[in-house]
């Protein structure tokens, strides 16, 4: 009885202090009829709209202000650029809508943001013409815009896309970004998150950033200084070419499948380059080229596997015409696998996997009796399946 007293006491005061006013405030009502007491989304972010609803317009917009805009119906133009940003703060929604040209001159771009506007967001949308590209010469027929997204590349700062879809320009679908001389890019916090270029015929998409983004092009695929569950496919240049790639696919016809111009760190990445059996053309660059990898696979038709110029763990790399199928320094649990069988060159250095530093706890494989299976300064604990092991020490390798 003590103890339920002493309760009953103790919990008063929280008792007391947990009730408030029961009664809504005045405001909540209009003559007697609930009313609203929260602000609309117009309220919070005022939103200037683009168009009009239903229509579909015919000529190209500017933007000019400062302000969060968004698009009321689609935009179909016959000549010039859909939209132009001329200002810095501006947040454009397309509201899900299409922006598209029938121009026979392939010009004008569906968005362009002028030179020096920054802080720039665009969002939920998509851009359409109808620009193709023969296969054999890559050169373009069929009319539509230029460029999809285009930013000067070189001054704009703080330049963000995500959920737009691009399909058949003549040069870039985004380009956020510009290379310098040394194909070096210049940090400008640009970023572009859950977009599709499809049938570009220079850069399908370039930022600082690239995430959960695909593309197709003519030249470069995907270019970035960070790309993140990416796939980016080329017909004669890097497929993904980024300083740092996770989680990507980088795939080329004749060039470099997945890599870095300027060198790259891939983890959890596949880089392939083929060509149809209608293209008589070779790839000239690796599946994969990067410092290192780490659970990364390559295949190439054409040339190197997987090639590490510092490191490569856990990886696996073949080749079915060219010379090595993995290369690298220093190589940890890795596969290398060569099944050249036809056109081999006499005296050519052909191997499943090579290493000119330590391989440990690799195996490598060559299907010909003119190839090494595996080759390595040190071999620890490596296995091989072929004619020829060539390792200078062989610590616990047969």
């Amino acid at each position: 009885m003590r103890l339920l007293l002493l309760a009953t006491v103790l919990a008063a005061p929280a008792l007391a202090l947990a009730q408030g006013q029961l009664s809504p405030p005045a405001s909540a009502f209009s003559g007697g009829a609930p009313t609203a007491t929260m602000k609309s989304l117009d309220q919070l972010e005022p939103r200037v709209v683009l168009g009009t609803p239903g229509t579909t317009r015919t000529t190209g917009l500017s933007i000019s202000t400062s302000g969060s805009y968004v698009l009321a119906g689609p935009i179909a133009v016959t000549s010039g650029n859909a939209i132009t940003i001329s200002a810095s703060n501006v947040t454009l929604d397309l509201n899900g809508f299409t922006l598209k040209s029938t121009n026979p001159a392939r010009t004008g771009a569906a968005i362009v943001i002028d030179d020096g506007c920054s802080s720039v967001s665009i969002t939920n949308g998509f851009i359409e013409s109808a620009v193709q590209f023969y296969i054999n010469t890559g050169d373009p027929y069929g009319a539509g815009f230029s460029d999809g997204i285009l930013s000067d590349g070189t001054t704009s700062h703080s330049i963000h896309v995500t959920e737009i879809d691009v399909h058949s320009v003549l040069n870039h679908g985004i380009l956020l970004l510009q290379a310098d001389a040394d194909n070096r890019l210049p940090t400008l916090d640009t970023s572009i998150e859950n977009c599709t270029a499809t049938d570009c015929g220079m850069i399908g998409l370039s930022a600082n950033r690239v995430a959960r983004s695909q593309t197709d092009s003519q030249r470069r695929g995907i270019q970035a200084e960070v790309a993140t569950d990416c796939i980016g496919e080329s017909m004669t240049s890097y497929g993904l070419d980024a300083l740092v790639a996770d989680s990507c696919i980088g795939l080329s016809r004749t060039g470099i499948g997945l890599g870095g111009f300027n060198g790259c760190n891939a983890t959890n990445c596949y880089g392939l380059n083929a060509r149809n059996d209608y293209e008589d053309i070779d790839a000239t660059g690796p599946a994969l080229e990067v410092n290192t990898a780490l659970n990364c696979y390559a295949q190439s038709s054409t040339n190197y596997g997987l090639r590490a110029t510092i490191a490569a763990t856990g990886c696996l790399g073949s080749t079915s015409k060219g010379l090595i199928g993995l290369a690298a320094p220093v190589a940890l649990a890795c596969v290398g696998i060569n099944t050249k069988s036809t056109g081999f060159l006499s005296g050519a250095p052909y191997h499943g996997l090579y290493s000119g530093g330590t391989a440990s706890f690799c195996h490598g494989a060559a299907d010909v009796d003119s190839a090494t299976a595996l080759s390595a300064s040190i071999a620890i604990g490596c296995t091989a399946a072929g004619p020829v092991v060539s390792a200078s020490k062989q610590l616990g390798t047969p």
